[in-house]
């Protein structure tokens, strides 16, 4: 599984919340990107939806599904009550999404957890996991002096059937 078909949460999420699909549309509507658009609208749109899907996803790793925004810092997204960090990448390129490495503000992101979200005209609809794996000689330098490779460890994060039950 390299990626996940999150377009049943993206109902729920789009139904049930005032205003959210409509906000959504709106980004969409835009001709160009512009400084609202890229530092407050998708990061609304794409962070509210991710906490939604890691409250719910089925985890292989026993995570406290209590995750939040974090705005106090830059290096994620997500945080739940056992420190657990998630930091959020949305894309509307497809060839983008696609690619496992992903262009982090800052190098301590690379320890957290990246989720990808495919940002589409008709909705976030599909989602996966990726990783910073550091090269074995560099294990116990700082990540700043680390070399290594993006991978995708959506089959390693989540269960076949990715819904609680």
């Amino acid at each position: 599984m390299s990626e996940v078909d999150v377009s049943r949460a993206w109902i729920l999420v789009a139904t049930h919340w005032d205003g959210y699909r409509d906000k959504y549309a709106d980004f969409f509507e835009l001709n160009e990107g512009t400084p609202q658009s890229q530092f407050s609208l998708i990061p609304y749109l794409s962070e509210t939806f991710a906490e939604w899907l890691m409250n719910t996803l089925d985890f292989k790793e026993n995570l406290k599904r209590d995750f939040m925004r974090d705005k106090t810092t830059e290096r994620w997204d997500l945080i739940n009550s056992e420190g657990v960090t998630i930091e959020v990448k949305s894309t509307v390129k497809e060839n983008t999404f696609r690619q496992n490495s992903v262009g982090t503000s800052i190098i301590a992101q690379r320890k957290s957890l990246i989720m990808k979200l495919f940002m589409e005209k008709s909705g976030i609809n599909r989602m996966k996991f990726v990783r910073y794996k550091i090269n074995d000689d560099d294990l116990g330098k700082p990540i700043e002096e680390c070399k290594g490779k993006w991978i995708n460890v959506t089959e390693e994060t989540v269960h076949g059937n990715i819904w609680r039950q």
